[in-house]
């Protein structure tokens, strides 16, 4: 009842705030809050996005490095990259990662522009520029290396590329679960595994095979609701871009098959059958 309530308002708060005159007479902090809103909560909000997007260009250049990071990267969650925004994003990122290097800064790897956190919520835009950006912008804005963290992006359950917002206990014995299930069924697989071509962490990774198994704890999902958070979106959408078959597995799902060990083994089998060899003994 209170995530509803919770997700009301945050909708209430989005048509409040969905108009180019509102949006335009907020400040350039104020905007980069209510994009990193965006960005996390993941609710329909087409309109705000839109006027957001129509204020980013002239707000670009007031902005600081965080401000801008944080609107770039609720973009990219999005899935929304037009043209004249993001190409402003990109560019003011870019001109204070060259004024930091000027002022002798470089071989710190612009560690006074961007704080880790936000250095990291950049490697994931850098990649979902390289793999989205070309679909919508030619020339692809490309982002200053030095402003990337040298780890990745961390698109992963443990740790979270937006700042740590993955609540990984909860999720921990559901995942625990599923990995026992695919072990009964003799479908061998590797829990957390590295995809490097992305810098990210994926739940399950079934050997052999191009097929990954994202669990999705209630924390995925915005307000306990049915609607991906922002960074749980961008993971999935880049995963698949990168050739993976991705089998979501809602905790909501899970949870309505019970205890019961066949309906979990046919529930698995029926979502990754003719991609992995099987062994299911459905009479246990």
């Amino acid at each position: 009842a209170a995530g509803a309530r919770c997700r009301r308002l945050a909708l209430a708060l989005h048509a409040a705030l969905a108009s180019d005159a509102r949006v335009a007479t907020l400040s350039p902090a104020h905007l980069s809050k209510v994009a990193w809103a965006l960005g996390v909560d993941g609710l329909p909000a087409q309109p705000l996005l839109r006027a957001l997007a129509a204020a980013l260009p002239a707000a670009a250049p007031r902005m600081s490095a965080d401000g801008l990071t944080n609107c770039l990267w609720a973009l990219c969650c999005r899935g929304y990259l037009p043209r004249e925004a993001t190409t402003a994003l990109v560019d003011a990122l870019n001109r204070k990662a060259a004024a930091c290097s000027a002022e002798g800064n470089a071989a710190a790897g612009t560690a006074g522009v961007l704080e880790h956190g936000h250095r990291v919520q950049l490697n994931a835009c850098d990649v979902a520029l390289r793999l989205e950006g070309p679909w919508t912008l030619r020339p692809t804005p490309r982002l200053d290396g030095r402003l990337l963290a040298p780890d990745g992006c961390h698109l992963g359950a443990s740790s979270g590329f937006s700042g740590g917002h993955d609540s990984v206990g909860p999720s921990s014995a559901l995942h625990l679960q599923i990995s026992e299930t695919l072990s009964s069924m003799g479908t061998a697989h590797v829990n957390e595994a590295t995809i490097d071509s992305i810098g990210c962490v994926v739940d399950v990774l079934v050997s052999d095979s191009a097929v990954v198994l994202e669990v999705l704890g209630e924390s995925h999902y915005a307000f306990g609701g049915t609607e991906l958070r922002g960074k749980t979106a961008l993971k999935l959408r880049l995963l698949r871009l990168e050739g993976w078959l991705v089998v979501e597995i809602p905790y909501f799902e899970w949870n309505a098959l019970g205890q019961s060990a066949r309906a979990q083994r046919e529930y698995l089998a029926s979502n990754i059958v003719g991609y992995v060899p099987l062994w299911l003994d459905l009479e246990q």
